[in-house]
C-alpha cells in the first residue's frame, strides 16, 4: 500500500482515474493499463503471458509474498457501510461480517441477516451469504439489499426470514450490461434505482420480473451533464429521493448530483467540479467542496451527506444552495459529545428519522446517532439478545472455547452420570440459544445417545452458549427406573477471527 499524498506514482503511471489497473512485467516495463475494475477472465491471459515471457527470460521471481490480509475486528460491527431507518427499525449493512443486522432504535439486535460467510447463496437468513453487501431499501415486508461484491441485487423476506436473489449471479459482467457493484438501492415508485458504481451508472431494476436497464449515466467515468443517459458519473456509491428526483453522491468526483425522474430527466451537478477537484470548503455551492462522499439522505428540505474522506456529516440547503458542516472536527477519531466537536472515522451511510440522524461510521466499527436539535453525537450501544435466564433446572458451568464469527458447527456430547444410561425408546432433546446466536431451530434437535449436530451463527463478540436439556435417563438397576431429567450447560465463547469454525459441548447431566 502506498500513501501517494504527492500523486507522484499517479502522475509516473499516467493514471487518470481510479481504479486503474497497470502491469508490470520483472524488468519495470508497462505492459498493460485498463482504467476501470476488471475481471478475472480479462486480466489472466495477460497475466499467463507475463509469466511465461518472465519464466523465459529467467526474471521471475517465485518467492512468496508476505501479504497479509486486513484482520477482521473482534466487535459486533465490523466496516459498517450503510444504514436505514424506517419506524422503529434500524437496518445496518455489517459490511464486513458479510451480513445485515436488523435492530430496534434502543440499540437491540433483533435479528441476523446472513450467516456471516463470504459467498453467495440464497435461503434462511442463518445460511444466506452475502459478499462486503452495502446499501439497504424497505418496501413494505421485503429488504432489498445492494450485494456489493457479488454484483447482485438480493431481497430478503423479513416475514418469511429467507433471501432470495433479485438480479446478478455473484459474478462481475463484463462491459457495461448488467448490475455491477452496486453500492445502494433506492426504492421508487415499484422500481429499484441502483447506484452501480462499477459502470458509473445507475441502473433501475423492477423487482417483479427481474428487469433491469440503464437509468442515468453513459458509463463515461467523468462530471458531466444534460440528458439523463448521455451524462458522466464517477462512482455513484449513496442515493435519496425527495419524490420527483433522485440525488446521488458521487464519489470518485466527489460531488452531490439530481437525476429528475421524469421521462425527459437530466442530470444536474449540484456540488462538484471534476475528477480531481475536491476540498473541505463549506459555503456556496460554487465554491463549496467535499471528499469522496458515499453517503446522501433527504430530511426535512435538505441533503445531509457523509462527506467520507473529510470525516464530517454536512448538509446542503437547495434553497439557499449552501453548505454546512453537521457535525465533525475532520481529524480520524472517535469522540461523542457537541457536535462540533464529536469526531468520525470515514463515515459511510446515513438515514434521518424523528430529528435523528444515524450514522455509519464505517472505521470506527460503530452506529453513530446526531439529535439535529440539541445538536449531540452519542454511540448506539448495539447489543445481541440476551440468554433467557437459567432460572429453573440444574445449570452446569463448562470451561470456555474459541470460536469464529459467522456460521459454525456446533457439536454436542453429552452424557450421565456412572449407573445411568440413556433411553434409546423415548426422545431426549437439546435446545441452543444464548447470547450473540442465531440460527438454532427453535424446537431444538433430537439427542441418539446424547449426541447431536447442528449449524448457527456467532456473532463477532463475546458469547455464552447455553444448553437446554431435557432427557431421558435410565439407571442400571435391575428394574431400570427412568426418569426426564432436566439441566442447562453455559459455555463461554471468545468469538473472533481466526477461531474455530467448530465447537464440541461436552458435558455430563448431574444425577436425576
Amino acid at each position: 500500500m502506498i500513501n501517494d499524498v504527492g500523486l507522484k506514482v499517479w502522475d509516473a503511471y499516467a493514471i487518470r482515474a481510479w481504479p486503474t489497473i497497470v502491469l508490470i512485467d520483472p524488468s519495470g516495463r508497462v505492459v498493460s493499463s485498463q482504467a476501470g475494475e476488471a475481471t478475472f477472465e480479462e486480466l489472466d491471459p495477460i497475466v499467463a503471458a507475463m509469466v511465461k515471457a518472465a519464466d523465459q527470460a529467467g526474471t521471475l521471481d517465485r518467492k512468496p509474498l508476505d501479504i497479509r490480509r486486513e484482520a477482521v475486528p473482534d466487535s459486533l460491527l465490523a466496516f459498517p457501510g450503510k444504514v436505514l431507518v424506517q419506524g422503529d427499525r434500524l437496518f445496518i449493512a455489517d459490511s464486513t461480517h458479510n451480513r445485515y443486522l436488523v435492530a430496534g432504535l434502543d440499540g437491540q439486535v433483533r435479528e441476523v441477516i446472513g450467516s456471516g460467510e463470504e459467498g453467495f447463496a440464497d435461503g434462511p437468513f442463518a445460511t444466506a451469504q452475502f459478499r462486503k453487501p452495502q446499501g439497504l431499501a424497505l418496501v413494505g415486508d421485503k429488504l432489498y439489499l445492494a450485494d456489493t461484491e457479488n454484483h447482485a441485487v438480493r431481497v430478503a423476506d423479513l416475514t418469511k426470514q429467507t433471501v432470495a436473489t433479485v438480479i446478478g449471479d455473484g459474478r462481475k459482467p463484463t462491459g457495461r450490461r448488467a448490475v455491477a457493484s452496486p453500492w445502494d438501492v433506492l426504492a421508487v415508485g415499484g422500481l429499484l434505482y441502483v447506484a452501480n458504481a462499477g459502470t458509473h451508472q445507475l441502473w433501475r431494476v423492477d423487482p417483479r420480473t427481474g428487469r433491469s436497464e440503464p437509468f442515468a449515466g453513459s458509463g463515461r467515468e467523468d462530471i458531466h451533464d444534460g440528458e439523463r443517459r448521455a451524462a458522466a458519473m464517477a462512482q455513484p456509491s449513496g442515493l435519496t429521493t425527495n419524490g420527483t428526483q433522485l440525488y446521488v453522491a458521487d464519489s470518485e468526483t466527489s460531488s452531490l448530483r439530481a437525476v429528475d425522474l421524469g421521462a425527459n430527466g437530466e442530470v444536474r451537478t449540484l456540488i462538484g467540479q471534476g475528477l480531481f477537484d475536491f476540498g473541505d470548503i463549506d459555503g456556496p455551492r460554487d465554491t463549496a467542496r467535499l471528499q469522496h462522499p458515499l453517503g446522501v439522505t433527504w430530511a426535512d428540505g435538505a441533503l445531509y451527506v457523509a462527506d467520507t474522506y473529510n470525516n464530517k456529516i454536512k448538509r446542503f440547503d437547495p434553497a439557499t444552495r449552501r453548505v454546512a458542516t453537521v457535525a465533525g472536527t475532520g481529524a480520524d477519531g472517535n469522540a461523542d459529545g457537541p457536535a462540533d466537536q464529536a469526531s468520525f472515522y470515514q463515515p459511510g451511510g446515513l438515514s434521518c428519522a424523528g430529528g435523528k440522524l444515524y450514522v455509519a461510521d464505517t472505521n470506527n466499527h460503530a452506529i453513530r446517532v446526531i439529535d439535529l436539535k440539541t445538536r449531540e453525537v452519542t454511540t448506539l450501544a448495539l447489543r445481541l439478545k440476551e440468554a433467557p435466564p437459567a432460572d429453573d433446572g440444574k445449570v452446569v458451568a463448562l470451561p470456555g472455547l474459541t470460536a469464529r464469527p459467522g456460521r459454525t458447527l456446533i457439536k454436542l456430547v453429552l452424557t450421565v452420570p456412572d449407573g445411568f444410561h440413556w433411553n434409546a425408546e423415548g426422545e431426549s432433546r437439546a435446545t441452543l440459544g444464548g447470547t450473540g446466536v442465531t440460527g438454532a431451530p427453535a424446537d431444538g434437535v433430537i439427542l441418539k445417545d446424547g449426541k447431536a449436530e447442528l449449524w448457527v451463527t456467532l456473532a463477532a463478540a463475546r458469547t455464552v452458549l447455553t444448553v437446554a436439556v431435557d432427557g431421558l435417563v435410565c439407571d442400571d438397576t435391575p428394574e431400570g427406573k427412568c426418569y426426564l431429567d432436566s439441566a442447562k450447560f453455559r459455555l463461554p465463547l471468545e468469538v473472533q477471527a481466526g477461531g474455530p469454525g467448530e465447537v464440541v459441548v461436552k458435558g455430563e447431566l448431574p444425577k436425576p
